[in-house]
């Protein structure tokens, strides 16, 4: 068995960054293998994987990797793949 680390950090904050979306992408810029974390007012969580780099796009792009995903006040995580 290998051991691995798995390093997290904050990339982009509204609160800090504000919510232009070129704001988003800048501070996104060069960076794969990403989890993209949304907390709503009411508490709930939702978010996606994304295995490519975000860029301003009219296509859907990423691989097979990438999923969506949302997490309700009790209930378990749902997973939406790719391939769906």
């Amino acid at each position: 068995m290998s051991d691995f680390a798995l390093v997290l950090f904050k990339i982009f904050s509204i609160s800090i960054d504000g919510s232009a979306i070129k704001s988003f992408y800048n501070k996104c810029e060069g960076i794969n293998n990403s989890i993209l974390l949304i907390k709503d007012d009411e508490g709930n969580v939702f978010g996606a994987y994304a295995s490519e780099v975000y860029s301003p796009t009219s296509t859907f792009t990423g691989t097979g990797e990438c999923f969506l995903f949302t997490f309700f006040k009790g209930n378990k995580i749902h997973i939406y793949n790719a391939n769906r």
